[in-house]
């Protein structure tokens, strides 16, 4: 007996809108793996054994590996338990070694350089991890979704902002090339966004009131407009191919290295009329290059400490 018969077309509607929700849940639905493995793919097939890690995997993952496969496009590394955390440099510039991984709701913790300069394209982050050490996730160039499961009481990736932050501090602690800063952030976390290079552009909210040491260390930043901050950390945006800055007013340091190697900077602006402190070997000089400072305060900046160094290129401000 076909039950639809008995529907009027209001209730078939409600069962049709409700039957759309179910198998767009059911299509989207992120599938973990069991606790005791973990799931890769890569482009030649690999199969690693323990040997990748100095045949210590327990230290490494929490749990002695027992067995690896490769079949069907699909590698599962099997463990003789619950595999507790993602060792630091366990998945180290394993950049055609490692193209996805599927992690199971058992970590607890992702050590620093986990996944070094890998081939992700995208990464989940269960429930279950409570600790993020730096940004294990730097150099991975070709990621572009990052999703943290609603229910982890940790982190978070509101608005489908392609990052990780951590929720009670609304510190965004890793970014990809895809980000979109939300509003509610105030500070970048070291390293959050180092070395990728494909990030070539990026809107930093004016609630941000902090920028990590390294934040966008060997990124493909052009341009970027810096909010209202108090200082610029070490090595902020260096080796970055940014062709012009503006130091907002707001700016009283900056810190060791945070332009150097960035050789297409023509054109820093600095707008507070007391220098700001000024760390060693921030700026580094190419072919062309100025910086522009307010009229009446060219001479400050030409005596003051570490800006003596780039005096012949400091210039007023237009």
């Amino acid at each position: 007996m076909n039950k639809n018969l008995y529907l009027n077309n209001s209730e078939k509607d409600w069962l049709l809108r409700i039957r759309s929700i179910l198998n767009k849940t059911k299509k989207n639905q992120i599938i973990l793996p069991p606790n005791d493995e973990i799931w890769y793919t890569n482009t030649n097939n690999h199969v690693f054994s323990s040997d990748a890690w100095g045949g210590n995997t327990e230290s490494i993952f929490g749990a002695n590996m027992i067995s690896c496969t490769y079949t069907n496009n699909k590698g599962i590394i099997k463990f003789d338990g619950p595999v507790t955390k993602i060792g630091v440099e366990a998945f180290w510039n394993y950049e055609d070694l490692l193209t996805s991984i599927n992690i199971p709701n058992s970590i607890a913790t992702i050590g620093e350089g986990a996944f070094y300069n890998c081939g992700l394209t995208s990464i989940v982050i269960p429930n279950s991890v409570t600790s993020i050490v730096d940004n294990p996730f730097e150099g991975c160039n070709y990621l572009s979704s990052i999703v943290v499961l609603s229910d982890n009481s940790k982190y978070d990736s509101r608005n489908n902002c392609n990052a990780i932050i951590e929720t009670e501090t609304n510190k965004l602690i890793v970014g990809c090339k895809n980000t979109v800063i939300p509003n509610s952030i105030t500070s970048i976390g070291p390293g959050a966004f180092g070395e990728v290079r494909e990030l070539t552009q990026i809107t930093i909210p004016n609630t941000v009131t902090s920028i990590g040491e390294g934040a966008f260390y060997s990124c493909g930043l052009t341009s970027v407009t810096l909010p209202n901050i108090p200082s610029i950390e070490a090595w902020a945006f260096y080796g970055c191919p940014l062709t012009s800055v503006t130091i907002p007013n707001s700016v009283t340091s900056i810190g060791e290295s945070a332009f150097q190697d960035c050789y297409s900077l023509v054109s820093v602006t600095v707008e507070a009329t007391t220098p700001p402190t000024l760390g060693t070997n921030v700026f580094s000089i190419g072919e062309t290059f100025n910086i522009y400072v307010p009229s009446a305060s060219v001479e400050a900046y030409s005596i003051a400490k570490n800006w003596s160094t780039y005096s012949s290129y400091i210039q007023p401000i237009q």
